[in-house]
């Protein structure tokens, strides 16, 4: 790996933890789009940086952490009137870029 890809690598994976941090505290109100029951937050990052060949492992490990990280902190905001909701951090392997953590709301909060 050239130096400049591992630069961007952890830059992106300080991006990835930052993202996780601001999911503490946070737990959504309702859907986005109504009618739909879920919300989904997408991983900030590069694909080129997240997909085989020129991601690592090490570069998967992490974003595996952060992904999960931030799904814990959602759960742990989730308020008493939304305990029926389920929050899932979704980890996409070999493709990281398609990761996400989803927070299902249906029946859950209304």
């Amino acid at each position: 790996m050239t130096d400049s890809v591992s630069e961007e690598t952890e830059a992106m994976m300080k991006c990835l933890a930052d993202w996780a941090d601001k999911m503490v505290g946070f737990f959504p109100a309702s859907p986005v789009r109504e009618g739909y029951g879920y919300n989904h937050y997408k991983i900030p990052g590069s694909r080129t940086l997240l997909t085989p060949p020129v991601a690592m492992r090490q570069a998967y490990e992490r974003c595996a952490r952060e992904i999960l990280r931030a799904a814990v902190n959602i759960s742990n905001a989730k308020p008493e009137k939304a305990k029926l909701a389920k929050v899932a951090g979704i980890v996409g392997y070999p493709d990281m870029f398609s990761s996400e953590v989803c927070v299902f709301l249906t029946k859950a909060i209304g």
